[in-house]
């Protein structure tokens, strides 16, 4: 694992209901389409937090938890396999999110 602390630390993960909640308050009645091709077209997976970490890659592939830089080459993190972060493509998430928001 790396020592190497990161500069983007987070305090918490936002509760995706009330995240929700907010987005549609602010968007009804105007952007109707909008929400509807946010969440009924746009393809989507949402993963779960069991143990109490999370990771974050962003657009040049390099991962971060909350307080440090994850070294490219380590497979796990906390025990836990880090294949599906490496996976994410986050340039193409992006993008789809700038698209939605217009």
């Amino acid at each position: 694992m790396s020592a190497q602390k990161n500069s983007y630390q987070w305090d918490h993960t936002e509760n995706a209901y009330s995240f929700f909640h907010t987005f549609v308050t602010k968007n009804l009645p105007q952007n109707k389409d909008c929400l509807h091709k946010f969440f009924i077209e746009t393809p989507c997976f949402v993963t779960e937090k069991y143990d109490g970490t999370n990771i974050a890659k962003d657009d040049q592939g390099k991962m971060y938890s909350r307080r440090l830089v994850i070294d490219a080459g380590q497979e796990k993190f906390l025990k836990t396999s880090l294949r599906k972060v490496k996976e994410a493509d986050v340039v193409e998430f992006r993008d789809k999110l700038i698209e939605v928001a217009g």
